[in-house]
């Protein structure tokens, strides 16, 4: 998830696992995603505002972080302009009920455009961030219970259901996103 250096191995911003931090820089960007708490109580998952009072302290209870480019704050606002520039888009929402969304959209669009549909929609969006930054076709493949599931960015829509085998553990889905 996330952007990369040109080693392919080190995010441009902050990537923590565990014990392993990939990189301890905080860029500018605004949001970062949380996931596999490391107490009960509180959410599997959750997008945070990093400009909101406390959001980093909220980080320290999840395993994993990755800080992304914010497309929508809470409480449901776009964040970015009018732009001419188009790609296809894969992200992660959070809605007014605390899941966790993944959104793909194949059809070029400028991140106001694509903010501005899924915000129109019935999903109760309130905050979102980029799965990926680059100008290249999106990737999207979600791995949950014993099938995976990709779609790609191209024509005609390819999409993919496949059975996967598994130990049985499969607390939280798992997301991975590439580009082609």
């Amino acid at each position: 998830m996330g952007m990369f250096r040109m080693d392919h191995m080190t995010n441009v911003g902050y990537l923590r696992n565990g014990s392993n931090i990939n990189n301890k820089k905080w860029t500018s960007d605004k949001s970062a995603l949380a996931f596999s708490a490391v107490k009960e109580g509180i959410p599997e998952a959750v997008i945070a505002d990093l400009d909101e009072s406390g959001s980093t302290d909220l980080l320290d209870d999840y395993k994993t972080v990755v800080k992304n480019l914010r497309l929508i704050k809470s409480p449901g606002k776009g964040v970015w302009q009018k732009q001419d520039k188009r790609w296809s888009e894969a992200a992660v929402a959070v809605d007014d009920k605390g899941r966790i969304l993944f959104l793909f959209c194949r059809s070029p669009l400028s991140i106001y455009e694509f903010n501005q549909m899924v915000l129109s929609l019935p999903l109760g969006v309130i905050r979102a961030c980029m799965l990926r930054v680059t100008r290249r076709q999106a990737f999207l493949c979600i791995v949950m219970a014993f099938n995976w599931i990709s779609v790609a960015a191209m024509k005609p829509a390819s999409i993919q259901t496949t059975p996967i085998q598994t130990n049985g553990r499969f607390p939280m889905c798992s997301v991975f996103e590439w580009q082609s």
